[in-house]
């Protein structure tokens, strides 16, 4: 499901998916585990503007973004959690 998102080849897909969990894992092995994550929407005002597009279009294309990068979080912590339970 998550990896049909991806417009690449199966394999690939799969592949930069590992790549990215390793990632995630080495980084969280390096120190502690962060309590929050924050994210700062800032410039969809202007990426409208940029765009000569509404400034409510900015901010529907800012919510997309986020909402991308959220379901990235979601499908990485779900591999993350599955493949490497705790003992």
């Amino acid at each position: 499901m998550a990896l049909s998102l991806f417009r690449f080849p199966s394999f690939f897909a799969a592949w930069l998916l590992s790549l990215w969990t390793y990632f995630v894992l080495l980084v969280l092995s390096t120190g502690p585990t962060p309590n929050h994550i924050a994210f700062v929407m800032d410039g969809n005002r202007r990426y409208a503007r940029r765009k000569s597009e509404p400034v409510s279009r900015g901010h529907d294309e800012g919510f997309q973004a986020f909402r991308k990068v959220y379901n990235n979080i979601l499908m990485t912590l779900y591999i993350i959690l599955n493949d490497y339970p705790r003992c």
